[in-house]
């Protein structure tokens, strides 16, 4: 009886431990988060990215009762804050803000970049960004082909603002004086780590003009410092209805829009992913947090975890022929 007895106590104590075992990751998706979460934006403060990340990160700080930190790590065009995140422990308390420039655009350049367009799990698409060709808000160019016009007759003595090497206006810039016939290799580009400093830069004249997401130029617009030409999207934006489009500009090939969404180190649990996934496709359709995207330039547009990777492998791909035929690619 000592020995039978001994050995169902053993069996159920083993019973206990595969339950117990099983539960332990229920118990994780059940509670986390349980403490503050650092949202990592790979540009300084004031640029689009940043922007949209505050919004994001107040709406699910208030929904899930923990804080939810931005945190500005800007350097090397957004590698610096990219390879952060990645490199951190993979237990949903340190995620990324991603941005087309970091998460596609440099990829396609930068072969000897440390980390691959597809090294992070990917969760939800947040929003997209029209992008806004702008000049300085006393620049003799009233429209687009007017700078054209120019530019065509010497492209070497322009020079263009942009957010990093893989930054937005970088491939704006190329579709439109590729399909005008210029080379645009041969304008100076200046990187200037951030859209915020890249607008400031054509504001103050030390650029020519740059594109970049109409959050990072809306106000400068507004109070007159910089003029824009033309927008990247298909319709005109609401917040600026006076602005033709690229087609309506005459340059149909203008037309790169940017995005934002949220992704974070490599292997994350599945119960980090839903929480995120859930937060975001629920936070898409509260009219607040709509209007609160908007207020800034962003327009709210989900995507779940495996369309929004399959989303980011179309624009990789489209972004790697674009540099490989500029020449752009090193």
């Amino acid at each position: 009886m000592t020995k039978k007895r001994g050995k169902l106590v053993l069996s159920i104590i083993f019973f206990l431990l595969i339950i117990v075992g099983g539960s332990i990751p229920f118990l994780y998706a059940q509670a986390y988060p349980t403490k503050g979460i650092q949202l990592i934006v790979p540009f300084p403060p004031g640029g689009s990215t940043d922007l949209t990340g505050r919004v994001v990160a107040n709406y699910l700080s208030k929904k899930w009762g923990q804080p939810i930190s931005v945190v500005n790590k800007p350097g090397a065009g957004g590698t610096t804050g990219v390879v952060f995140a990645l490199q951190s422990k993979s237990d949903g308390y340190t995620m990324l803000m991603n941005v087309s420039s970091a998460g596609t655009l440099n990829p396609a350049i930068e072969r000897k970049l440390p980390y691959k367009w597809d090294d992070p799990t990917f969760i939800a698409q947040t929003n997209i960004s029209p992008l806004v060709f702008v000049v300085k808000a006393d620049s003799p160019w009233k429209n687009l082909r007017e700078v054209v016009e120019d530019v065509k007759k010497d492209p070497t003595r322009f020079k263009y603002g942009t957010s990093g090497p893989g930054g937005p206006s970088t491939f704006a810039i190329a579709q439109l004086f590729e399909s005008a016939g210029v080379d645009p290799t041969k304008l100076a580009r200046i990187v200037l780590q951030g859209g915020a400093p890249t607008v400031t830069a054509v504001a103050g004249g030390h650029v020519d003009f740059a594109a970049q997401n109409l959050s990072e130029v809306i106000s400068l617009i507004e109070a007159k410092k910089i003029r824009g030409l033309a927008v990247t999207t298909s319709k005109r934006v609401k917040q600026l209805p006076d602005i033709p489009t690229g087609k309506e500009a005459g340059f149909p090939a203008l037309n790169l829009v940017g995005w934002n969404g949220i992704t974070g180190p490599p292997n994350l649990p599945d119960y980090v992913i839903k929480k995120w996934d859930d937060g975001i496709r629920e936070a898409i359709k509260d009219p607040h947090f709509v209007e609160e995207m908007e207020r800034i330039g962003a327009d709210p547009a989900y995507l779940g975890p495996k369309d929004f990777k399959a989303y980011l492998q179309e624009q990789y791909q489209s972004a790697f022929k674009i540099a490989e035929n500029l020449g752009l690619r090193k």
